[in-house]
């Protein structure tokens, strides 16, 4: 293994279109998954450095010509913006303005939520891709064959299984220092940042509380866990701690509605949160409803009620693209939000390749209806529903 290997990570700019319209993670610093993979580098012996397209303000042309002058060993191309729960739209454009000219040399790899649902498909369009990372880095991806790597697709290969973490890499804190920090401002000069606190470790959680604020220079994290009310004594544990790891910062998280309890809600308060994004107790891919057969209707009016009794600002989580679903129910659910004075955060469900096994759609299939599947809904359908349904967040804009 070679004693420094230089590894240039390049965040390609996403279109803001279809499913991306929909994320409720609006941060104001890389996605962690990039963050976590910087520090998984260096912590194997890599020397890397991170360009982002969209904070920097840079062309595909400059992300070429500063890598022909520094010369990475291995440039890993980042595509589809945020590892989010929502997946991006998956647009590959960017990845084409990105290699479609000289300048990126070395081993040129696909990482990120693009790569991980269309690995085959994009080593099938782009014949300068060498493979495309597939979970957490491992030490073979800094020798002389890193498309033999564990988790790595190369070209012509079989479907390989992604790279588990290992306990080696566990511990590693997000590398904020590995980014051009100046060009993340924030809004009104507050950096928002995504921490993975869940209530299962609470020290582990501090930890990286700490580090967001101290390293990063975060005013306002966003609990990266699903639900906190899954751990809830270590998430109370967390948010008493709140003010002493990180003294003046606010935070938001994500909650089900079936685990809003007086007491746990008035202890997130009490906390600092400042908003709280409700989900439903059903899974995201459950059949589409109307209103009045939504038998979760009713835990979830009772469970905004607690939360917004504790003076935290409260929006549901509002699924779109989910099998069945059609304009009339998003209509249905649109007016039933806006007679209770329900905030909401539209989210997309997106079906990608992969999820459907054999005859899965085409990356220029999903493009075209905005990833959604097993409805009727088109990428125009889910454009205007996320903002007439986004239309009624006025009520929890501080985490936007």
């Amino acid at each position: 293994m070679k004693p420094r290997w230089r590894i240039l990570i390049v965040l390609s700019e996403s279109p803001a279109r279809g499913a991306r319209l929909a994320s409720s993670a609006n941060t104001d610093l890389p996605s962690l998954d990039v963050a976590l993979l910087a520090a998984q580098l260096i912590r194997l012996g890599a020397e890397v450095r991170v360009m982002d397209q969209a904070a920097e303000r840079i062309s595909p042309r400059t992300v070429r010509r500063e890598a022909a002058w520094w010369k990475p060993e291995l440039t890993i191309l980042h595509a589809g913006g945020e590892a989010a729960d929502d997946d991006p739209v998956p647009d590959a454009a960017p990845l084409q303005e990105l290699l479609g000219g000289r300048g990126l040399s070395g081993r040129l790899f696909a990482a990120g939520p693009l790569a991980e649902h269309y690995a085959l498909e994009l080593l099938d369009r782009f014949d300068a891709l060498d493979g495309v990372l597939l979970g957490a880095p491992s030490a073979e991806l800094l020798s002389d064959t890193p498309e033999s790597a564990p988790g790595v697709q190369g070209r012509g290969q079989a479907p390989v299984s992604p790279h588990p973490l290992s306990e080696d890499l566990a511990a590693v804190l997000p590398a904020w220092h590995a980014f051009p920090l100046d060009a993340y401002p924030g809004r009104g000069g507050l950096r928002s940042a995504r921490v993975a606190v869940s209530g299962a470790d609470p020290e582990r959680d501090l930890m990286e509380i700490r580090h967001a604020v101290l390293r990063a220079g975060a005013r306002f994290l966003q609990f990266e866990c699903r639900d906190v009310g899954a751990h809830p004594e270590g998430m109370q544990r967390v948010a008493r701690a709140m003010f002493g790891a990180a003294p003046g910062v606010g935070w938001a998280c994500r909650l089900r509605a079936d685990h809003v309890e007086p007491a746990f809600a008035l202890a997130l308060a009490r906390g600092g949160c400042h908003e709280v994004v409700l989900l439903s107790p059903e899974a995201r891919s459950a059949p589409g409803l109307a209103p009045m057969d939504d038998a979760h209707r009713g835990r979830i009016e009772s469970a905004v009620e607690t939360l917004k009794a504790t003076g935290v600002s409260v929006a549901v989580e509002f699924v779109i693209g989910r099998p069945g679903q059609d304009r009339a129910q998003l209509l249905a659910w649109q007016r039933w939000f806006a007679d209770r004075q329900i905030a909401v955060r539209p989210q997309v469900f997106v079906m990608q390749g992969g999820m459907r096994g054999p005859g899965s759609p085409t990356l220029d299939e999903a493009l075209e209806r905005a990833g959604c599947w097993d409805n009727e809904l088109r990428t125009v359908h889910i454009e205007k529903a996320v903002r007439g349904l986004g239309w009624h967040v006025g009520a929890s804009s501080a985490a936007s």
